[in-house]
């Protein structure tokens, strides 16, 4: 996202590109994804030093500070460079009042704890973040606004938006459901990279709260935990495979069951899509960019009993496996 450029290192210096940050240092990513899943998960909760709701906007003044006016804070969705002090709320007397604080995991659909947790709060424009309410994120092109029953946060904003809500469901396990999906997210966290604006907001939060969103830090890590499109790697992954050998791919059990679910291991990496087909060739069912996990995805068989074809697409090449369903 080319937003307005920040001075980085404000209060708590910079990440080098290509380097990882010493706040992981205890962690070895060569490990499966459900095993660094965990323990990123506990290392965000136990750094984490909570502020109380009432106590953010000083924090946020500074965390959304905008770096060619350090007098102005940069306001979500609408990219208006607004006067810190006009706020509505906030210890504001006197000021026009313009802006105040939007959750973007809505804090009527998220834990008492995490209302504080300046890592999804963001400066906004009051009539905005009122026109956004509690609806879900959407599909979108161009600028802010209501789409389809959801909300398009705007080109500019998608990956800030999935950065923080994959941080909410990692912190939290607060569901994607909610919110829109996972699928979506894992899109936007690659068509919108980390700006140097996220940048900057990880330093400053992490002293003020004491973890980091590790999505800002290091976005292939959406991309080792639950698939999709391969995000940006930004320190150098270990043991990262470019690419999908479907002919290494395993389906199993076969038969299975009307009831059960089929499993494909060996995917190192992401399937664009698996389709299920009846003799007939007539597609019965298709699942895209499915979730993987340990190299593994699993589907619900989810039919009728009979002999299928199931066909896997990824990186332009694609394998088809017979499968029966008892």
């Amino acid at each position: 996202m080319n937003k307005l450029l920040v001075i980085i290192g404000i209060l708590f210096g910079v990440i080098a590109q290509a380097q990882m940050p010493v706040y992981y240092q205890g962690i070895d990513f060569s490990q499966s994804a459900a095993t660094v899943e965990a323990e990123l998960k506990t290392l965000i909760t136990n750094t984490h030093n909570p502020i109380s709701y009432s106590d953010t906007y000083p924090w946020i003044k500074l965390s959304d500070e905008d770096g060619a006016n350090a007098a102005n804070v940069i306001l979500m969705y609408n990219g208006q460079s607004e006067s810190k002090y006009n706020t509505i709320g906030g210890g504001n007397t006197s000021n026009p009042e313009v802006w105040n604080r939007e959750h973007v995991y809505p804090q009527s659909l998220i834990g008492t704890t995490a209302t504080g947790d300046l890592h999804h709060l963001r400066a906004c424009d009051g009539v905005i973040n009122n026109n956004r309410g509690n609806l879900a994120f959407a599909t979108g092109s161009g600028s802010y606004g209501a789409v389809s029953g959801g909300w398009y946060p705007g080109d500019e904003w998608k990956g800030d938006v999935a950065r923080m809500i994959m941080y909410i469901h990692l912190r939290y396990n607060e569901p994607w459901t909610d919110v829109g999906s996972l699928s979506l997210f894992l899109q936007w966290n690659v068509d919108d990279p980390v700006s140097d604006f996220e940048k900057n907001r990880n330093n400053v939060i992490h002293g003020a709260q004491g973890n980091r969103n590790p999505f800002i830090d290091q976005p292939y890590l959406a991309t080792f935990f639950w698939g999709g499109s391969p995000a940006e790697d930004t320190w150098g992954w270990p043991n990262k495979v470019e690419k999908v050998d479907l002919n290494r791919v395993v389906m199993y059990p076969n038969p299975v069951n009307v009831s059960g679910n089929v499993s494909f291991t060996g995917v190192a990496y992401s399937i664009d899509e698996i389709v299920f087909y009846d003799l007939s060739g007539k597609m019965v069912k298709s699942v895209r960019t499915p979730v993987v996990r340990n190299e593994k995805v699993e589907v619900a068989t989810s039919l009728p009993t009979g002999v299928y074809f199931v066909k896997m697409v990824a990186d332009d090449s694609s394998v088809t496996k017979k499968l029966v369903v008892n």
